[in-house]
């Protein structure tokens, strides 16, 4: 079975409000994606992220709200990786949870990533 990977973002605007959002995501997302942007915050090494995404990253809450981070760092802080068995998978598929609550978050780090050609996937 492929593996999967529940991506859960979490953190509070303005002492107003908690925002929450979770996505699930495949190994081939998990290896692309979310790996090369923890490596490049662990190492300090942002060559392979698009530098449009390294600094003032902004993750939109709606209704023209957004929370912003000095750091693409600051924003991987927020987001936990737990990888799933196949049972809690299939379970979240059942019930067609593979996204909810504010998922802005995955698209910046989906966007950081370089493609081989040299632009932003």
């Amino acid at each position: 079975m492929e593996k999967h990977y529940l991506l859960t973002f979490t953190d509070n605007w303005a002492d107003e409000f908690d925002a929450y959002g979770s996505v699930i995501i495949d190994e081939d997302q998990y290896k692309y994606f979310y790996s090369e942007v923890a490596q490049a915050v662990k190492t300090g090494d942002y060559s392979k992220l698009d530098e449009d995404f390294t600094s003032d990253v902004y993750v939109g809450l709606g209704t023209n709200e957004d929370i912003q981070y000095d750091t693409i760092a600051d924003l991987m802080n927020q987001v936990k990786c737990t990888e799933l068995t196949e049972e809690e998978y299939n379970v979240l598929m059942k019930f067609k949870f593979n996204y909810f609550g504010f998922t802005s978050f995955w698209d910046i780090i989906a966007d950081a990533v370089i493609d081989d050609e040299g632009s932003d996937d």
